[in-house]
This record gives C-alpha cells, structure tokens and sequence, in this order.
C-alpha cells in the first residue's frame, strides 16, 4: 500500500519509471527481433552461397557434357560419311559382281571346260575319269567364280554392318548425353528458383525490418518526448 500511495502522490515520477522501463524493454525486445532478423538474412546468405556454388558446379559440367556430346557428335558425322561411303561401294560392286555373273552365261562350254581346268588345275595328275555335260560345268563355273566374288561383297557388308553398329552406339551415347544436359539444366532451375525465393525472403525480412525501425524511432521519440516533458514539469 505504501508503494501505490507513493506512486499517487508522485504521478511524475511514477509516469517517469513507467516510461523508462517502457523504453529499455522496447530497445530490449528490438535489439532481440534484430538479432533473429540478422541470423534469418545470414541463413538465406549462406544458402545462396551454397546454391551459387552448386549452381557453378552444374556449369562447368554442363560444359564438360557439351564438349563430350560435341565429340560424339563429330565421330557420328565421320563414321556416317564413311558408312555412306562404303554403301556406295557396295552398290557398286554388287551391280559389277552382277554383270561379270551374267556374263558368264555368253561363255562357250568347251571356254568354260577350259577355264576350269586354270581354276582347279589336276595337281596330281589323276585320270580324268568324270565326264560332264555343258549343262553341268557352266553352273560349276558360275559357282566358282561368284564364290570369290560373295567373299568380296560379304566383307565389305560386315564392314558396312560394323560401321551401322558403331554409329548406333554413338547415337545411344549422345541420346545419354543430352539426357545428362537436360537433367543437368533442371537442377540449375531448381536451384536458381530457390535462390530467387531466398532472395524475396530476403527482401521481405528488410522490409519489415525498415518498417519496424521507423515504428521503433517513433516510439522512442514519444517516450523519450513524454520522459524529458515531465522532467521539465518537475
């Protein structure tokens, strides 16, 4: 009771010590919103710190990604000239392989018999004891010659098939490759989004703190106004 009829008699400095302690808690609850403003702006820092990072990372093996699909790609043009290339030495050679076969069959039997005899000449001198007819050994010829022939064509269709292989297999690694870019450039925008959300964050967080400056100055300034008033009144 003594404190409450103290604190009626003297008004002022009652007023005074309200003000003030009014005052110190202000700044006290200030200097606290400051601090876990400050570490919230320091958080998103370091977060963006950490996305640029990441971000700059991504770049350069986004680079190393385009250099490598630029080098797929100029082995493909290369391997698909070269195919091209051998496809029409192909073409050719079966058109030539065809007339020479075709040929053939303008050839006299007894030319035929000859030539046969050079192709498969009797090494042992055993008796010829195996008569055929023209109607036989025009076919026989026409095998023994298209045999070498096949062999010539069945190498360069190998080649040809190893050249579509590896051509394939260059398509498949850049199909990888710009896999690995566009997976790439996604990350990038997930993270460049998360630092634009940072920065808004960010700027919403100095807004506010602007904000409650100019209400904390004014606050202080009327405390403090009211304060110095009742001293002067005293």
């Amino acid at each position: 009771m003594d404190v409450i009829a103290w604190l009626k008699k003297n008004k002022k400095y009652a007023i005074l010590i309200v003000s003030v302690i009014l005052v110190i808690s202000w700044i006290s609850f200030r200097e606290i919103t400051i601090v876990r403003q400050n570490k919230k702006i320091d958080a998103l820092e370091f977060d963006n710190s950490k996305l640029f990072l990441e971000r700059d990372k991504l770049s350069i093996l986004l680079k190393l990604k385009q250099s490598e699909y630029n080098s797929i790609k100029s082995s493909n043009d290369s391997i698909k000239l070269v195919l091209v290339s051998k496809q029409e030495e192909l073409e050719k050679l079966i058109a030539k392989h065809k007339k020479e076969i075709d040929s053939l069959m303008n050839i006299p039997p007894d030319t035929v018999y000859k030539r046969l005899g050079e192709l498969y000449p009797n090494f042992d001198n055993s008796p010829l004891k195996y008569p055929f007819s023209s109607s036989q050994i025009i076919p026989i010829y026409k095998v023994s010659v298209s045999y070498p022939l096949l062999q010539q064509e069945y190498t360069l269709q190998n080649n040809v098939l190893l050249d579509c292989n590896n051509l394939n297999i260059g398509y498949e690694k850049g199909i990888v490759n710009l896999n690995g870019q566009i997976s790439n450039l996604q990350s990038q925008v997930i993270k460049a989004d998360k630092q634009i959300e940072n920065y808004q964050k960010e700027i919403k967080i100095i807004n506010r703190k602007v904000s409650r400056r100019s209400l904390w100055n004014k606050t202080l300034l009327i405390t403090t106004g009211i304060a110095t008033g009742i001293a002067i009144l005293k």
